[in-house]
């Protein structure tokens, strides 16, 4: 089982060398928007502690009035290329109904590789995990794309997978927790990843299995490289020949199996869009332990930092916005039970708008499922009305 496991992580290695023919595989996320008819603005936004971030403002369709503004959250290792990508992607029929659509790209992914004072060659720059995205980045980022709006609140944030890890974090923990949350009517989570007592993703569970000391040793402090990860930490994969066919698949998840065969190509040759080793130590930290808590620093530096051996957890507790849950039955990062047995409960009775179970969903057929239209947007256009 363990060497199935690390096999897994060989087979995500084989994203970067599928091929397509779609045009949209030779366009970056804006040129794909701007292609389907969508006026798009690159805009960049410099966050508290220095780094540059692409916001991408795609505007409501000139057909309709203005609705509202919506904050979009992708996911770990993703730029905004995933969540537009598909033919039937939610943000555009949303921008036909009238929203306006704000998409972050997080720091480290392909378009948020800058910064006041670091480059992608220091290791300064890398020393962050989604943690600092969701207390530090993702409150800010909010503020801002209502000042831009000329508005006092977003009609939504929308998350999916680590967005919605830093969704919760920053509407319950960030110090500016209590004033953002005044600023977002409702909060919509897909797939959320916050307790991991069941994943069963190959690639996170290879990684997980590592103790911590080792996985940072591996991996180092500069950004994620899985090809140099592969053969630091799993040297005998390399000799095993031949790769995954199905990589993307492999991490994002498409459990689901009714996915654009065109448009899983397209997104091979734009993912992983990059992160921090940091970021994914936080992450095999959460999945170990079962806990959404801040990152483990070892008992020394977390006494000196929290006042406490052990990384605090997020506390829930304190989510006040409208929240609305959208989880899959056949998740193997956000699986069911850790959403009915830990998430739910975890949440205030007043916060917990809906929940919505889809039986033969995966983690990425919110975003990449050719049926999301007759199956999941009703849902979704009922919760941006509740």
């Amino acid at each position: 089982k363990t060497k199935m496991a690390f096999f897994a992580v060989l087979c995500f290695l084989a994203a970067s060398v599928l091929a397509a023919s779609d045009a949209d595989i030779k366009r970056n996320s804006t040129e794909v928007m701007r292609a389907r008819g969508f006026t798009v603005d690159e805009v960049y936004f410099t966050s508290p502690d220095g780094f540059i971030l692409l916001l991408q403002h795609m505007h409501h369709s000139p057909l309709v009035a203005h609705r509202g503004t919506i904050l979009v959250l992708p996911g770990v290792m993703c730029s905004s290329y995933i969540t537009v990508i598909a033919d039937q992607a939610f943000p555009y029929d949303l921008a036909k109904q009238g929203y306006d659509i704000w998409i972050h790209n997080a720091r480290g992914t392909t378009d948020s590789r800058r910064h006041v004072k670091w480059s992608p060659k220091d290791k300064e720059f890398w020393q962050w995990s989604l943690e600092n995205i969701g207390m530090v980045d993702v409150p800010a980022v909010v503020e801002f794309v209502l000042q831009q709006m000329g508005e006092r609140s977003l009609s939504a944030v929308i998350a999916h997978s680590e967005g919605t890890a830093e969704a919760f974090m920053a509407l319950t923990s960030s110090p500016r927790a209590a004033n953002v949350s005044t600023m977002v009517q409702r909060y919509i989570s897909l797939n959320p990843t916050v307790f991991m007592h069941h994943v069963s993703n190959p690639l996170f569970q290879a990684l997980a299995t590592i103790k911590l000391p080792e996985l940072i040793s591996a991996l180092g402090t500069r950004d994620f490289d899985v090809v140099d990860s592969v053969k630091k930490i799993f040297p005998w994969l390399c000799d095993i020949p031949g790769f995954c066919s199905n990589a993307v698949c492999l991490s994002v998840g498409c459990e689901g199996n009714q996915w654009n065969k065109a448009k899983l190509d397209d997104l091979a040759a734009h993912y992983p869009a990059g992160t921090s080793a940091q970021d994914i130590v936080h992450w095999a930290q959460l999945i170990r332990t079962g806990r959404f808590q801040r990152f483990d620093y070892g008992a020394a530096a977390n006494m000196a930092l929290y006042g406490q051996e052990e990384p605090p957890q997020f506390d829930l507790s304190k989510l006040t916005v409208p929240t609305h849950i959208f989880y899959g039955g056949r998740d193997t990062l956000s699986d069911q039970r850790d959403v009915t047995q830990y998430l739910l409960p975890a949440l205030p009775k007043a916060a917990l708008a809906s929940a919505h179970l889809y039986p033969t969903y995966g983690h990425g057929d919110v975003l990449l499922n050719m049926d999301t239209p007759t199956v999941l947007y009703p849902d979704l256009y009922a919760a941006l009305t509740m």
